[in-house]
């Protein structure tokens, strides 16, 4: 679980530093600031990493949106982060028209058992604004985003379809002393 939270807190940093990136994102900072729309954050998954990211997210001033096939986990996600955010079961339709807004997006899904469920298909990350920012954590299990691949620390991220991706298995390995102490 200790691992999970790291990822899930991570992921929201990793995303903020290449938002603000001229290369890889749009040289806009991460969260919300007076007069100014706030960032658009659109996590995949209500567990743990899902719950960890959403709060890091949301205490940067973010607006988030969360996705997942359970209805008892994103009714315990808006009880424990103790406010009402938008969450909704994984509908293709309504999921798209929040990627097409979005300025990150999260993948937090985890499978039980074999390969994490693609539930954003390419057709959609094509459909995605110019310079926002895919964290695929998922991609220790395949991932769930269908234009994610394996990347690693010294090569993180790749540009598809104007969209950066970072697919770093294993993200609690960025922050080895926070990850050794936790575990």
């Amino acid at each position: 679980r200790s691992m999970s939270e790291i990822a899930g807190n991570t992921s929201i940093l990793i995303a903020s530093e290449y938002l603000c990136d001229k290369n890889y994102g749009k040289g806009r900072m991460f969260g919300g600031f007076s007069g100014i729309t706030p960032t658009e954050v659109v996590i995949l998954g209500a567990g743990t990493v899902g719950e960890y990211a959403v709060k890091a997210a949301m205490g940067l001033g973010a607006m988030v949106k969360v996705f997942d096939q359970s209805i008892y986990k994103l009714r315990r996600l808006q009880n424990n982060i103790n406010a009402r955010i938008f969450t909704s079961i994984i509908q293709p339709k309504v999921l798209l028209k929040s990627l097409r807004t979005a300025d990150v997006v999260i993948g937090a899904l985890h499978s039980c058992q074999g390969r994490t469920p693609v539930v954003v298909t390419e057709e959609m990350v094509q459909q995605m604004k110019y310079g926002s920012v895919i964290v695929d954590v998922s991609i220790d299990q395949g991932g769930c985003i269908e234009t994610s691949r394996v990347t690693n620390h010294l090569d993180p991220v790749y540009k598809k379809y104007n969209v950066t991706h970072y697919c770093v298995p294993n993200i609690a390995s960025r922050v080895p002393h926070t990850a050794s102490y936790a575990f």
